[in-house]
């Protein structure tokens, strides 16, 4: 059990208790090489104004509660952010679940071989690939150039996704046609990068007037618990600027979807808690927007799950096209992140009563 744990164990107890292994923990941060200290420095940046930034007092107060925020909670520095903490009581900051805990619920869940046949992203194209109902070509070292060739000529333009990243990294859209992406150069280019090359997605309204630089997607986290598929939660993110992704973690929106009725339920929040009823970019509504084809989504994401029940939990991207919904990616170890900041309260509750937290 590593030190973390153990002070977690006992600051539940009385979580005051924290506050003293703060220094234990900052010194063998430190010994360690100090990334957690540059994390803690980089959120601040990312998240304080430059008044809060240049007020040491304020400065002082805060990095103590983040170490004491990570000690007690496991969250990391992000979160502390991202889910109010400063605002909170200790028990409102008990209620949420952070990426770490998810983390190893997930790991719990199945042994890596099971799990990594998601987090793949080829092997998940070839689990559930009729629900993608497009085509899809790994390549890497081994793919021959006939085969780049022939995906190329039928998708002059497609989206490749590096096989083994997460939250958008590396995602990009090429176009054969354009200056200095001749198939063959392009071949060189990316056979080294690992990558998923995709036909790209032709979304529908209203999704699509949302932000038209990207596709934007319903997140729903399904559940296979006593055999049978549960819905957990649904969540809509959006793009934003010159982004071809709509991950929060690229600055996206994200919103609450009222899984019941597919109505949002909250304004489009982003990671810095810039709130918009409209999309800033196209005046687009966004709360209150009615999802197309709700219940035909809600069937997809059940019947997704019994697919590949051996790992209980997984989340899934769903696109909207004129054929109905398609899925954009499957997650292993997706988020609980949306649904806890867009309304800013924790759901520890709620995922009780299907998980062991």
């Amino acid at each position: 059990m590593d030190i973390g744990k153990i002070i977690r164990r006992m600051a539940a107890k009385w979580h005051p208790i924290a506050y003293l292994f703060i220094p234990v923990i900052r010194t063998k941060d430190r010994l360690e090489g100090g990334n957690m200290h540059r994390e803690l420095e980089e959120a601040l940046r990312t998240h304080c104004t430059p008044a809060e930034q240049g007020d040491a007092a304020w400065l002082r107060r805060t990095k103590r509660d983040m170490w004491y925020s990570f000690l007690l909670y496991h969250t990391n520095f992000n979160e502390y952010f991202m889910f109010l903490f400063p605002r909170l009581s200790h028990e409102a900051r008990a209620e949420f679940v952070t990426e770490a805990e998810k983390n190893e619920l997930c790991e719990n869940m199945s042994p890596p071989e099971v799990w990594e046949r998601v987090w793949d992203k080829w092997s998940a194209y070839q689990l559930f690939g009729r629900y993608y109902r497009r085509d899809a070509l790994k390549l890497d070292g081994d793919t021959p150039l006939g085969d780049f060739l022939a995906f190329t000529e039928k998708h002059p333009r497609f989206i490749a996704k590096p096989r083994l990243e997460s939250c958008g990294v590396g995602v990009a859209i090429y176009d054969t046609s354009a200056s200095g992406n001749a198939p063959e150069a392009l071949f060189a280019r990316l056979r080294d990068l690992d990558v998923i090359c995709e036909e790209l997605i032709v979304q529908a309204e209203p999704l699509s007037g949302l932000h038209p630089g990207s596709v934007n997607t319903v997140r729903a986290a399904t559940l296979v618990k006593d055999g049978a598929p549960v819905l957990l939660f649904t969540f809509l993110r959006i793009g934003r600027g010159n982004s071809v992704v709509d991950n929060g973690g690229a600055g996206g929106y994200v919103a609450l979807i009222d899984a019941d009725a597919g109505i949002v339920s909250t304004p489009g929040v982003t990671e810095t808690h810039e709130t918009a009823l409209l999309h800033p970019d196209t005046g687009a509504q966004i709360l209150g927007l009615r999802l197309p084809r709700w219940e035909e989504l809600k069937a997809l994401a059940l019947e997704l799950a019994m697919v590949y029940p051996q790992h209980p939990y997984i989340s899934w991207d769903l696109a909207l096209t004129d054929r109905g919904w398609v899925v954009v990616e499957a997650n292993c170890m997706g988020q609980f992140i949306g649904p806890q900041f867009t309304t800013e309260h924790g759901i520890r509750g709620y995922l009780s009563r299907y998980f062991d937290l």
